[in-house]
């Protein structure tokens, strides 16, 4: 049955369970089922509808178009159904994606965010019982499903990796080499350290905006922020150019015998290599790039040896 107390059928973790219960997301997200549970037959029916020509569609006991037929007619019946079903995989997503994402996003500022956006559901939908307003019932559903949906997947990153390390994808290579900043004409600026995958330097340009390296000093030597520390940690990579106050950072982690860039994070203010930013302060975009424990290594020990 639609919003019954089966609906949440993710189990999650100790660790995630008992967050979500101190942080008091698991209270709210039941508030928010027993507010859909409230919400007129007609709409209920029909979202159940929904679900289960999706069932049926996968196990194959019914053809896509018969699939279809039932959707659009139960959409004519009752236009929000479709999106109670969004909603309630929003609300089920939230334990998911905290549980597949590494420990290190899983944060108590994480959820307090998460219950930010709970919370303004569960008022829309309150409002909605009083009134009726059909305008109310469309903004939940839509604008506060979605928003929900982009504050789970900026605490909790874009990209999730395996648990297992052996169903790694395409393994990449690192090369450090010194270059130039754009410097606007400037002849005394440093030399940067440029950080290249495969020999491309994906991190000069995000989103239009133009970045460069460090100084080799700031991210190499002895302690290079380059390699991986336990916690792991969120790691400036790449300065904004041409006077803006933005950088680049990823979180460096090994994950078996491999070491990971990994949640990358755009910043509109300047972090060195030392410092530790807040991911929920920045903006994540990217895959995951994942390099062979030794060479990668191999690289910053030499990089360290020539340019620091």
């Amino acid at each position: 049955m639609i919003g019954s107390e089966d609906e949440l059928v993710y189990e999650p973790s100790a660790h995630v369970a008992a967050m979500l219960r101190n942080s008091g997301v698991s209270a709210e997200i039941e508030r928010i089922l027993g507010a859909v549970r409230r919400l007129d037959d007609t709409t209920l029916a029909a979202a159940e509808s929904h679900r289960s020509a999706e069932k049926r569609l996968h196990e194959g006991t019914i053809t896509q178009s018969e699939a279809e037929a039932i959707s659009d007619a139960t959409t004519a019946a009752a236009p929000h159904a479709l999106n109670v079903l969004v909603l309630l995989g929003a609300l089920n997503a939230v334990a998911h994606s905290a549980d597949a994402a590494r420990l290190e996003l899983v944060t108590h500022s994480a959820f307090a965010r998460i219950l930010d956006a709970l919370k303004g559901i569960d008022s829309e939908l309150n409002n909605y019982m009083s009134d009726r307003d059909s305008i109310r019932l469309a903004n939940v559903l839509d604008t506060r499903a979605q928003n929900l949906h982009q504050v789970r997947r900026h605490c909790f990153g874009y990209w999730m990796l395996p648990n297992d390390p052996t169903r790694v994808g395409r393994i990449k290579q690192l090369s450090l080499r010194l270059g130039s900043p754009d410097t606007d004409g400037h002849p005394d600026a440093r030399p940067v350290l440029k950080l290249l995958v495969d020999d491309i330097e994906g991190l000069a340009v995000v989103h239009g905006r133009r970045y460069c390296g460090f100084p080799p000093a700031e991210i190499l030597g002895p302690s290079a922020p380059l390699l991986p520390a336990e916690p792991a940690r969120h790691v400036p990579l790449y300065v904004e150019t041409g006077g803006a106050a933005g950088s680049i950072a990823a979180l460096i982690h090994t994950w078996g015998d491999f070491i990971v860039w990994n949640d990358f994070r755009q910043f509109e203010s300047v972090y060195l290599p030392t410092m530790q930013p807040d991911p929920l302060d920045g903006s994540p975009f990217g895959m995951p790039q994942v390099f062979a424990s030794e060479q990668y290594r191999a690289q910053v020990q030499r990089a360290s040896a020539e340019c620091v």
